[in-house]
């Protein structure tokens, strides 16, 4: 019994002793089997990598794809602001030519007028003038040639000698600094709060005035305002001139005669806005009254009419007797070399006051 009992127990360690064997014998040598599995699994891993490798490389080629796409748009973007900026370029180009040959056309027609430069009236003799009031030009009594007959504007046609009685005009624009001098006679508040530093100077010319403020101003020192006609002759004189100086153009030659916009860039002439009365003294008119031209404009007397030029008075002209805007006179530091002609009419209204009108005053010889 025992010895059955023995080998019993030794079947069964034996039984063990393979059971764990068994599990041992893989780790160390794989069977056909188990070694077979490994290479499919190998396989598959190789053919998985080898998927997701070109996965990658077909994102890969959806991204340059799209690349390529955007850089097409963006060029054919690039292409139509390029088309656009060409076409924009076309039409100033166009512009310009129009502007140079209507230009041409003009200064043609100014040359031709200006070679007339008809006397009117004998050249006073300067030298022996009546001496005025102080800051004031005598202008004598005679003729002079007052508007034009051609150009595009009609209010200034057609021309016409006019004689005026002797008078006097300022020999320049009434200044910030004689307003201001004004004000505290009459104790008045000095209201350049609202000007900027560059254009309220004492020695700039006064303008943000209404036309019954210059008629004060002109009334508190026994003057008044010129009438449109003498505003007209002081700058003009005894010929058919068209500028102060003459018929040479305001920059011609390379040399400034007035303030004014040249049409290039404004501040060429070497002020942005307003300049110093008197600044050009190259630019004065036949009887020596500056700044006629360009500046500032002027507030006249006179009611405004456009039709008022076809109107036949021929002897110390005062305008309409009723109207619902003022003449205006001479242009600006604004305006290009056309606006500038001295028979150039413009009107406002009465109450304006703006960065472009100022005023000088006249007053009656005796």
């Amino acid at each position: 019994m025992k010895k059955k009992n023995a080998r019993n127990r030794m079947m069964i360690l034996t039984l063990c002793f393979i059971w764990i064997a068994s599990l041992l014998i893989p780790a160390t040598a794989p069977s056909q089997e188990d070694t077979s599995k490994d290479e499919v699994s190998e396989k598959y891993r190789l053919m998985y990598e080898k998927m997701k490798k070109t996965q990658k490389e077909k994102e890969k080629e959806k991204e340059k794809e799209k690349e390529k796409e955007g850089s097409g748009k963006e060029s054919k973007e690039s292409l139509r602001k390029k088309k656009e900026k060409q076409k924009a370029m076309e039409l100033v180009k166009k512009r310009q030519e129009k502007r140079k040959k209507a230009k041409e056309a003009w200064l043609k027609k100014f040359r031709e007028e200006s070679a007339k430069l008809d006397r009117v009236d004998t050249p006073p003799n300067l030298k022996k003038s009546k001496k005025g009031p102080q800051g004031m030009t005598y202008i004598p009594a005679g003729k002079f040639m007052r508007g034009q007959d051609w150009g595009e504007w009609t209010d200034n046609q057609p021309s016409r000698v006019i004689y005026l009685n002797p008078y006097y005009i300022d020999t320049y624009e009434v200044t910030v600094g004689q307003y201001k001098a004004y004000l505290k006679e009459n104790k008045k508040k000095v209201p350049f709060s609202l000007w900027d530093d560059d254009l309220s100077g004492d020695n700039q010319p006064l303008f943000k005035v209404t036309w019954k403020k210059a008629v004060d101003f002109c009334n508190h020192y026994d003057k008044r305002l010129p009438t449109e006609a003498e505003w007209e002759k002081a700058a003009r004189g005894w010929d058919d001139r068209y500028y102060p100086w003459g018929s040479a153009l305001p920059d011609e030659g390379g040399e400034y005669r007035a303030n004014y916009d040249p049409g290039i860039s404004r501040g060429m002439d070497g002020f942005l806005y307003t300049a110093d009365v008197g600044s050009y003294d190259n630019g004065v008119s036949p009887y020596g009254v500056h700044d006629m031209s360009g500046n500032i404009a002027e507030w006249t007397a006179d009611w405004y009419d456009a039709d008022y030029y076809q109107v036949k008075v021929k002897k110390n002209p005062k305008g309409p007797e009723e109207g619902t805007q003022k003449v205006v006179r001479g242009g600006g530091y604004d305006v290009n070399y056309q606006n500038l002609l001295l028979t150039v009419r413009l009107a406002a209204k009465p109450n304006v006051s703006n960065n472009f009108i100022g005023f000088r005053c006249a007053k009656d010889a005796k």
